[in-house]
């Protein structure tokens, strides 16, 4: 256990109540959402901590707390030693890589030397990357600094947008890529994906993220989730004659040419009640982060020319509104009458057809045939098609869903025997029973599903009659009030904070060292307009 870390999560709590007590007598009139409208609610976080004459009670908590911390005679967990010699042995060999696969939660031991031989295949792509002479942090930097204190001159930004938008410290972006092992699992082909945390751009993207999520929001083609579809499709009416269809759209986020996402994030942010001098900055901005995202991989540093670095915050919104303005005129100007359902989740496509499949096929043609570079590989069929979680299948002129495995699915749920909190474990199976049911348009999909997922968990050393147990639970929810959207949470209680700490093996300890020191001191919470705190790890 990191003691000094605790000391930090306990002191960052009595600051907590510090602030709530301050701001008891010192109230702030703020609008609903704590947001002034055109602006964003992003800053750097607050340090401002009231200090007070009499701050005996906290001194008391504080100095308790700390007190039974340092009298803890902590243990040393014993590892299983196979799994420690496993570790050790990994550690020392310099000629692997390990990476987590693309899809199904699996890990995936690379040779270093396939793993270099695949990365260069993407980067001497020379129409998509280029080789830069040496590191230009300094350089984006002085120009981050520029366009930031043009947008605080229009007004545009406020003056803690400005301070957390231009970050004094900067770290360089690196590329790798996820192995992905359902296409060859030999020779695994890569996804890159650029690790722009805390980079040069990445709070700039956050902040243009702000503004185009809600844009994305609102396109006729947009799909939220799984939920989101199932209920769509109770809507859709089923005959012999229908015909489900799903399309992958080939790499998207590197074919998307960058004058291209400027046009299409223009047209969205005309729709918006955003002032042009916003709107000119919003793309200034974009603009930046699309012509400077660069990134370090083996000693070299390299500039991405074309396309969206996946990993960007704000990539998900510019790909979901390039292809929402490609869609606008092939798709949704001149709809065909047989199209009953066109939704896409960024690059998953999933269409309902009640027609013939030469008309399917024209249309499938008339998408494919575009100067955007989007290429769709589709799958047909009258019978049951896969798409996200589900299998989409149809029975007595009626669409049905149940949950789809995949092929290189893994077991990656946690195993009880875990240090996290017991009550989150035992938690874990009803959720993903829960998400079975909601996927399972029929009982005996659901109990037939249910024993592959059971296996699952006992496999994790949860015992069977407790997962029976949930399972009949689950079973016995009303389907329609799982599939229906959960009200908005608007009434939330002020006065109850958690306090986080760190994850570690003695969390169970903390937890009654904290609370026999909080239950002694519930006069300095009712003093502080608290309830006692609820303690996340």
């Amino acid at each position: 256990m990191n003691k000094f870390q605790t000391y930090v999560n306990v002191q960052k709590y009595t600051r907590s109540l510090n602030m709530k007590k301050y701001f008891l007598s010192n109230p702030i009139e703020r609008n609903s959402s704590g947001i002034t409208p055109g602006h964003s609610n992003l800053r750097n976080r607050s340090t401002f901590n009231p200090q007070y004459t009499d701050t005996r009670h906290l001194d008391v908590f504080r100095n308790m707390v700390c007190k039974d911390l340092e009298s803890l005679n902590i243990k040393r967990v014993k590892d299983s030693q196979c799994i420690k010699r496993g570790i050790l042995s990994l550690e020392k060999r310099n000629d692997i890589v390990i990476r987590p696969a693309d899809k199904g939660g699996g890990l995936v031991v690379l040779s270093k030397a396939y793993y270099f031989e695949e990365m260069s295949r993407h980067l001497s792509d020379r129409s998509t990357y280029s080789v830069l002479r040496g590191d230009p942090m300094v350089m984006y930097k002085n120009e981050l600094h520029s366009l930031v204190e043009v947008g605080k001159g229009k007004g545009v930004l406020t003056s803690k947008e400005a301070s957390y938008l231009d970050p004094f410290y900067c770290r360089t972006p690196i590329i790798y890529f996820l192995p992905k092992l359902h296409k060859d699992a030999e020779r695994p082909p890569g996804r890159p994906i650029v690790n722009g945390i805390d980079s040069v751009s990445s709070r700039l993207g956050q902040y243009l993220d702000v503004f185009l999520q809600p844009l994305v929001c609102r396109l006729p083609a947009y799909l939220r989730d799984t939920k989101q579809i199932i209920q769509i499709l109770d809507t859709i009416p089923c005959t012999p004659n229908t015909i489900l269809v799903t399309a992958d759209v080939g790499s998207l986020y590197t074919i998307i040419d960058h004058e291209a996402a400027l046009t299409s994030v223009r047209w969205a942010l005309e729709s918006s009640d955003l002032s042009y001098d916003h709107v000119q900055f919003l793309l200034d901005c974009l603009k930046f982060c699309l012509l400077r995202n660069y990134f370090w991989f083996n000693k070299e540093f390299f500039l991405q020319q074309c396309g969206v670095a996946m990993g960007a915050r704000f990539a998900p919104s510019v790909a979901n509104l390039f292809m929402a303005h490609w869609e606008r005129d092939v798709v949704f100007q001149d709809r065909p009458h047989q199209l009953r359902c066109y939704r896409r989740y960024i690059d998953d496509l999933i269409m309902v057809w009640e027609g013939d499949l030469p008309s399917l096929q024209l249309f499938m043609d008339k998408l494919n045939s575009n100067t955007k570079n989007i290429v769709l590989t589709w799958t047909v069929s009258h019978d049951k098609i896969n798409f996200l979680d589900l299998e989409i299948f149809k029975s007595d002129n009626v669409l049905l869903t149940k949950n789809y495995f995949k092929t290189v699915d893994r077991n990656g749920y946690i195993p009880l025997s875990s240090c996290h909190h017991r009550l989150w474990l035992c938690n874990i199976p009803r959720g993903q029973f829960v998400r079975l049911r909601r996927n399972c348009t029929l009982e005996s999909d659901y109990l037939a599903q249910s024993q592959e997922l059971s296996n699952r968990f006992v496999s994790k050393g949860y015992s069977r009659p407790l997962i029976m147990q949930e399972t009949e639970k689950v079973r016995l929810l009303e389907r329609s009030v799982i599939v229906a959207d959960k009200p908005p949470i608007t009434d939330k209680e002020p006065s109850n904070f958690k306090m986080v700490l760190d994850y570690n093996i003695h969390l169970a300890i903390i937890y009654d060292l904290l609370h026999e020191t909080v239950f002694h001191n519930l006069t300095l919470l009712a003093e502080f307009g608290c309830s006692p705190p609820k303690y996340t790890a």
